[in-house]
Parts: C-alpha cells; sequence; structure tokens
C-alpha cells in the first residue's frame, strides 16, 4: 500500500454530490441521503475532506459552504486509475466498465453513445 488513504464510500458520496452542487452545505448532503446518516457524521466526514485539503468552505452564518478544492480532482482521480490499472489505456478502462456493469441500462447507453459521438465530432 502507498500509505494514502482510499476514500470511503460515504466520502465518495459526498464529493460526487459536491462536484454535481458545485457547492454544498453540510445539510444539502443530509438531505441528498435522505436522512439516512446521521447530520453529525456527515459533518464530521466534510470536515475531514476539509482537513486533507480536499474540500474548500467559507462560513455563512452558522454553516459552512464546501466545495472542491480542485474543479479538476475526478479527472485526475480517473487518470489515476487508468494510468495504474488499465496501463494508461482508454479502450481497456472502458470497456471494463461497461462489460462488468450488467445493470446499465439502454437509456445509459444511448446517453454513452452521443457523448462518443460528441467526442468524435469535437476531435475532427
Amino acid at each position: 500500500m502507498n500509505g494514502k488513504r482510499q476514500f470511503g464510500e460515504l466520502e465518495s458520496v459526498i464529493l460526487q454530490e459536491i462536484q454535481k452542487k458545485k457547492k454544498a452545505t453540510v445539510k444539502d448532503i443530509h438531505s441528498f441521503l435522505k436522512n439516512s446518516i446521521a447530520y453529525t457524521t456527515i459533518m464530521t466526514v466534510m470536515n475531514r475532506l476539509y482537513e486533507k485539503n480536499i474540500l474548500k468552505r467559507d462560513k455563512i452564518s452558522r454553516s459552512y459552504i464546501y466545495w472542491l478544492s480542485d474543479s479538476n480532482y475526478f479527472s485526475k482521480f480517473l487518470d489515476r486509475i487508468k494510468k495504474k490499472l488499465f496501463s494508461n489505456n482508454s479502450v481497456e478502462m472502458v470497456s471494463c466498465l461497461l462489460e462488468n456493469n450488467s445493470k446499465i441500462t439502454k437509456d445509459e447507453l444511448n446517453k454513452i453513445d452521443e457523448l462518443i459521438q460528441k467526442m468524435k465530432k469535437e476531435k475532427k
């Protein structure tokens, strides 16, 4: 192991939701999770992500609003995965994601196809 701690499931969910929203409070995340996890647990995890410099925050009134400290965080994270697990091969990575996902819907496949077509046009 390289000494770096991998994100837990709750950390990943929080980071994904903050990426979608751009900014979020603990209350936003708590609501998103439909109150299934204690507010204080979410607050602790978000504070730890802030202490690790993964999130930034500003105090607004009595609460904090959080956002990713690096807007390219997920891109860089996927690049590291692609490099380590797939020898930097995009085809291998996408193939693995598609072939090992039996729950992927036809609608999702259509959206993926649309993204591919869009990228092909941009690469011309």
